[in-house]
């Protein structure tokens, strides 16, 4: 025992003095993180940062180079972090801006407006442009479906989309769209047996679907919204009749991580669905380089409840194009998707939803969209069809997002 105690005792008296040459003061960190600012070593001052950090030093002038080295190197979300922690130990000015504009490139639009209408006269004095307008920006995109194999009891089916967006003060977000779903449907008689050469008649009529459809957001604390969509569909087919369709929920996200739970309502044809969704969200570099996007629908329909899965990977794949691949597996008739500018009222089970998105940056205020969809559907005699769709699309933002 004696013995273990003095092999105790020496290591302790050799390994002390390497801990503490581990062991920094306030003022070391404070010299090389400012000199690492000052050199532009961003990765070096992250490192420098955390570590000042764990050793329990947090001050303003930390906080602030901590979200500049990550605002730099493009991780908007973590920046955001940092630079909101340091406006609650200085109300300054420029840390306002960067923290404005780090919300706004990392995706975080409603912090964004919320961080504008607290920090409203530090901003103004920055010349920042404000968020808030009766009319933020406009989004408008067509396309075309196509059914294969042929079907000459359908044609075309054309689709169009145009919405207004709203930002009203700091909390409340608006979308606004109108939706134009249209196919003409064929019918084929044939004159029965009898005097002169046989005829056949064609008759076409229209099938059309005009939607509303309105998607809302209000920021109640930075990182949480409560959320909704509601919709209206006036259908025009051998009948007119009318859908109405609602969701609403909370959202909550951080640097890294957002989430939705969302429970909805519809009548479809004179039939109540009812669902429930949830959304996970993940920015694995804090930006909007790279997100994953999932989401769980769950429609009880007693014996047959409907489980339906949503993936989309988004990545940036050079400096103004971003690329997105999604699918749907399940049913995916009557699902309320909040990005979804469109339900699908179908006779038929739509079993796999698949496509591809891209996103170009056309200017500041410009992007454009191009797409094609892929989806697989199932006739009530168990056989399969397919339809494809073609799209392209235009996002206007009237607000600036840099100073005039």
């Amino acid at each position: 025992m004696h013995k273990r105690l003095m092999i105790l005792g020496f290591l302790l008296l050799v390994l002390r003095p390497l801990a503490a040459q581990e062991h920094h003061d306030f003022a070391w960190y404070e010299q090389q993180t400012y000199a690492a600012w000052q050199a532009g070593d961003w990765p070096g001052l992250i490192a420098l940062g955390k570590e000042a950090l764990r050793a329990g030093y947090d001050y303003f002038y930390l906080r602030q180079r901590l979200g500049r080295a990550y605002y730099e190197q493009g991780a908007y979300r973590q920046a955001a972090r940092h630079f909101a922690r340091a406006l609650t130990m200085n109300r300054n000015a420029l840390t306002a801006e960067y923290l404005y504009y780090a919300y706004r490139f990392g995706g975080q639009l409603p912090d964004a407006a919320l961080a504008y209408a607290r920090n409203q006269h530090l901003l103004q004095q920055r010349g920042v442009p404000s968020p808030v307008g009766l009319a933020t920006g406009l989004y408008t995109e067509g396309g075309i479906k196509l059914t294969s194999p042929a079907d000459p009891a359908l044609g075309v089916l054309k689709y169009w989309h145009a919405g207004l967006r709203q930002q009203l003060g700091g909390r409340l977000s608006l979308y606004h769209a109108y939706v134009r779903v249209s196919r003409n449907l064929y019918s084929t008689t044939s004159q029965p047996p009898g005097p002169g050469p046989p005829a056949t008649t064609e008759q076409a009529f229209k099938y059309s679907q005009n939607e509303y459809y309105l998607r809302a957001g209000l920021a109640v604390h930075p990182g949480w919204q409560v959320v909704g969509t509601w919709r209206y569909q006036g259908i025009r087919d051998s009948t007119a009749y009318g859908n109405v369709a609602w969701q609403a929920g909370v959202a909550a996200g951080g640097t890294t991580v957002e989430g939705r739970l969302l429970y909805g309502q519809a009548l479809i044809n004179n039939k109540r669905y009812d669902q429930l969704a949830g959304t996970l969200i993940w920015y694995p570099f804090g930006s909007l380089r790279l997100y994953s996007h999932t989401t769980l629908f769950w429609l009880p329909e007693g014996q047959n409840n409907r489980v339906v899965l949503y993936q989309k990977l988004g990545m940036r794949t050079t400096a103004k194009l971003w690329t997105e691949a999604y699918a749907y597996l399940g049913d995916v008739r009557n699902i309320q998707d909040m990005e979804g500018f469109y339900l699908y009222n179908l006779p038929d089970v739509m079993n796999l939803r698949l496509g591809v998105t891209f996103i170009g940056l056309a200017g500041e205020r410009l992007r454009v969209l191009t797409g094609y969809t892929f989806e697989r559907l199932e006739t009530s005699a168990s056989d399969d069809y397919y339809q494809h769709y073609l799209f392209v699309g235009m996002q206007i933002d009237f607000k600036s997002f840099t100073k005039k």
